[in-house]
């Protein structure tokens, strides 16, 4: 009902706003691992490895998984030695 292109009943190629693309159902969030993309029109997938991750480079990281840490784009267990966890789980 939120889709303004469909192939047939159960495939929508286009969204109505402010509806989002995601493999073929019109979301109106992307959730975990997707970021919007930068026409806001639908939901791109991003590296395994990310939770939220930049539009134009969906292996550096925003947002990691539970139990891991970002550290300058990239998740990981623990802080690099020198390093600590902040309350953004981002090494600081």
């Amino acid at each position: 009902s939120n889709c303004d292109e469909c192939d047939n009943s159960s495939f929508c190629n286009k969204c109505s706003p402010p509806y989002l693309l995601k493999d073929l159902n019109c979301v109106s969030d992307c959730g975990n691992g997707f970021i919007n993309n930068s026409e806001n029109t639908e939901c791109i997938k991003c590296d395994d490895n990310c939770n939220k991750c930049e539009t134009f480079n969906l292996s550096f990281c925003t947002k990691c998984h539970v139990n891991q840490v970002l550290f300058k784009g990239k998740c990981l267990v623990n802080c690099p030695n020198g390093f600590y966890v902040d309350e953004n789980k981002e090494c600081k």
